[in-house]
């Protein structure tokens, strides 16, 4: 029967109470009525006194706070909103320290009131509120490409799109979509300039440095020459003479005389081969005259003897 009865109690604990007065739980909420009545004030027929939504037993031995007003902080949110919605302190009216309170982040400014920083721009949730008037939920209030803390330190509008620390050109190199419009561009400026110019004349530099020989061998390459051919280009009249490319071999064939009747046509060298073939003496005197020319320009050039 003794068993039935307790059973049957509205008590949870031993004898009524986790303090195990003897007396009665009412209400339920794991304090008799006793303790409730005379020790803690709080109302032994119901489990939430303050109607908060914590019953009495969780704020006075969970949560420390008042059982008798249903907000202990004063910040506007309900002890239970805080512990079970909020997940805020319901002993402090701003659980980050951010300047705002619980209540004003939850309600007014939708911030987060666990974190001091919402919108994660290094710049507090209050000072974004009160001193620059920046949105706290977003890193960048004007939506230009910089946080509202850079703009701030850099000393720029933080709400104005226009006006930004870094020039136009930073930004769109600072993004994958310009890097990519830009080098498009300069490639077609590329082309176009290459399509303009004209083509490049022929390199009149020899392919690769040719041995240097004596003046004798030279002398002698150069009588072959006009004994042989009657054209020859300029570029091979300067390999078989030794010359470094066909500029010099031109400012040779400048300084010889007229009489002697060379000139060049388009990229080649005309001899006037029939001038020194003869085996006259003119002939000889021609040729002589030539390889006296090639040996002094060889020495105002080169220093060779």
């Amino acid at each position: 029967m003794a068993f039935s009865l307790i059973c049957a109690s509205p008590w949870y604990t031993f004898r009524g109470s986790i303090f195990r007065t003897g007396w009665t739980d009412t209400d339920g909420d794991l304090l008799d009525t006793i303790t409730e009545e005379w020790y803690f004030n709080t109302a032994s027929s119901r489990a939430d006194s303050d109607n908060d939504g914590l019953d009495d037993w969780k704020e006075i031995n969970d949560y420390s706070t008042d059982p008798l007003v249903n907000d202990t902080d004063g910040d506007g949110l309900l002890d239970g909103e805080e512990v079970h919605q909020f997940k805020t302190d319901p002993l402090i009216e701003d659980t980050d320290a951010d300047g705002l309170t619980d209540y004003e982040e939850v309600e007014t400014y939708l911030t987060d009131p666990t974190s001091s920083d919402s919108d994660g721009d290094t710049l507090s949730d209050a000072e974004e509120i009160n001193e620059h008037g920046t949105d706290p939920n977003e890193a960048d209030s004007d939506n230009d490409g910089f946080s509202d803390a850079e703009e701030i330190a850099e000393g720029t509008n933080p709400l104005d799109a226009g006006d930004h620390p870094r020039p136009w050109l930073w930004i769109l190199i600072g993004s994958l979509g310009g890097l990519v419009v830009l080098i498009g561009i300069i490639s077609l400026v590329v082309i176009n300039r290459r399509k303009s110019q004209p083509a490049a004349p022929p390199s009149s530099t020899l392919p690769q440095p040719y041995p240097v020989i004596d003046p004798s061998s030279r002398s002698e390459a150069l009588r072959q020459i006009i004994l042989r051919y009657n054209r020859l280009s300029l570029e091979k009249m300067a390999q078989h003479l030794d010359f470094p490319d066909t500029f010099t071999l031109e400012r040779w064939l400048l300084t010889l005389p007229e009489d002697l009747d060379f000139f060049v046509e388009g990229e080649e060298v005309v001899i006037p081969r029939e001038k020194f073939v003869s085996g006259s003496e003119e002939a000889e005197a021609a040729i002589e005259e030539l390889l006296k020319r090639f040996d002094e320009f060889e020495k105002e050039q080169y220093g060779k003897v």
